[in-house]
């Protein structure tokens, strides 16, 4: 079976200190298991053969569906829609304590070396700090040393020592615009955030509109250097595909149906149908699936991830909850009728934040993509009946760790 991981196609460098040691690991492009060495070394003779990115016969990037191009004159006068989502960020550090690598460029670690000189207490010399995130690309984008597993710059109370030392403007692009996606979309750029932020589970009722912020959006658009468009024609599976405008009709159709339902897994089971899929078929044997890769994860995670991590607590409670959905699919949550309705109403709202923001097309195949996302949903609604992910770490929620998982650690079938 061949699989498709997203990211560079190269292998990552990552380098963490926790028991008093600088460990440092390449973790291959084909997901293979992590090279351990010496910081600072080479892996010449050791390192798997990058993946090769994608392309258009053009020549541009692909990141499954979603074709990238160079910034133009037209993109600064595009029509911005925005999806009726809430939001509003804690400060629990999550996110920052979930990722092995946030793309980060010179300027950036200049600016940040230059406002932390005098304040920098962390276990690894500032200068240290930021290193060449890919052994093939030495003069690319940099990543940040992580402490305890989490950010270098992650504080104890979970904020940012830079944004607190700095401002906003002092931290890399990613880390600004970070849960944010803007996608052209013919003469439309679509918003939308990333709905694997602990944060999106927690305030999608209650945070402030996606709308009440305009200038944050055109700042972040203001920043590209790479724009992500919809195809003019999206493949549904290897036989069907649909143009452009029919594809947006259809993801429009499904928000509505979305914005009015406290059952975010009946309508896309409903949006499979309209589709043509055959929703439901393989559940258990693709739930048991889940089960064994993020158990096979787990000596692994001892390995290179400390016990505080929240990339690896993550992991740890998709693996015990998948198994437990495994072994009892009939698992009551023993919400009542009023938390059952609340958090239908939150599931439809991460299911708007992933459609709007074509996240679905990030993946090959938009047919096999949406029913990933019907069954994540489901596990995340369902993962209470065996244990909720706050009980594992407070920094987490079940939906939204469970989209991570999909996104950044499950493979997809190509």
């Amino acid at each position: 079976m061949a699989f498709e991981r997203g990211g560079s196609g190269l292998g990552l460098v990552r380098r963490a200190w926790w028991d008093g040691e600088l460990k440092e690991f390449v973790h291959p492009a084909d997901g293979s298991a992590a090279i351990e060495r010496s910081p600072g070394t080479s892996t010449a003779g050791l390192r798997a053969e990058p993946v090769p990115i994608a392309r258009t016969e053009g020549g541009q990037p692909l990141q499954g569906q979603l074709i990238g191009r160079p910034v133009i004159p037209a993109d600064g006068t595009r029509p911005l829609h925005l999806p009726m989502l809430k939001a509003h960020c804690d400060g629990s550090g999550a996110c920052c304590a979930s990722y092995h690598h946030m793309p980060t460029t010179s300027e950036d670690a200049a600016r940040i070396r230059a406002v932390m000189k005098d304040r920098w207490e962390g276990p690894v010399p500032l200068d240290d700090v930021f290193y060449p995130a890919f052994d093939e690309a030495p003069e690319g984008p940099l990543n940040v040393v992580e402490v305890d597993g989490g950010c270098a710059f992650l504080e104890d109370d979970g904020r940012c020592a830079v944004h607190a030392a700095g401002g906003a403007e002092a931290k890399p692009l990613g880390c600004r615009a970070f849960p944010a996606v803007l996608v052209a979309c013919g003469e439309e750029w679509h918003a939308s955030l990333r709905s694997e932020c602990a944060c999106m589970e927690r305030y999608a009722t209650s945070g402030a509109p996606l709308h009440a912020d305009p200038q944050s959006w055109a700042n972040l658009r203001a920043g590209f250097v790479r724009v992500w468009c919809v195809p003019d024609t999206v493949k549904i599976d290897a036989e069907r595909s649909l143009p452009r405008d029919d594809y947006v009709n259809w993801m429009r159709g499904t928000v509505a149906s979305l914005s009015k339902s406290f059952d975010p897994v009946e309508v896309l089971m409903d949006a499979e149908s309209a589709m043509g899929l055959s929703p439901g078929a393989g559940d258990g044997a693709w739930l048991a699936s889940v089960a064994e890769t993020l158990e096979a994860e787990l000596p692994e995670l001892e390995r290179t991830h400390p016990p505080g991590s929240a990339y690896r607590a993550a992991i740890e409670w998709g693996a015990e909850t998948a198994r437990g959905l495994v072994e009892d699919p009939s698992a009551e949550t023993g919400w009542g009728r009023g938390m059952a309705q609340h958090q239908g109403r939150v599931g439809c709202q991460l299911a708007t934040s992933v459609l709007h923001g074509h996240t679905l097309l990030e993946q090959p195949l938009l047919g096999p993509a949406l029913t990933e996302l019907r069954r994540i949903l489901w596990l995340g609604l369902h993962a209470a009946a065996v244990r909720p992910a706050r009980e594992v770490d407070g920094r987490l929620e079940s939906m939204t760790a469970w989209i991570f998982l999909w996104r950044n650690v499950l493979p997809k079938e190509a």
